[in-house]
């Protein structure tokens, strides 16, 4: 286990249709790279408690997986989140 400390980032993309999507990104302070924890979408009518599950869904994966797990550490957050979408 490490002793790092992590900025959480939300990264936010609005599609055409309306819709959206939330990347749950960190930067590893100690040497300012990225990664992607997640993405969820977003969708109108779902409300605050769509937000609440986000955040609940980043707490669990954190505590429970390594970040260094997740896909990689990138120089940038765009590196980051386009590797993530080559991933599905």
């Amino acid at each position: 286990m490490d002793d790092l400390l992590y900025e959480l980032i939300s990264v936010l993309r609005k599609r055409a249709d309306g819709s959206g999507v939330v990347y749950s990104c960190f930067k590893r302070l100690v040497d300012e790279k990225f990664c992607v924890q997640s993405s969820s979408g977003l969708y109108k009518g779902n409300g605050s408690g769509q937000w609440v599950d986000i955040m609940k869904e980043n707490i669990d994966l954190f505590l429970d997986d390594s970040l260094d797990e997740r896909g990689g550490w990138f120089e940038t957050l765009e590196l980051a989140i386009a590797e993530h979408e080559r991933g599905f």
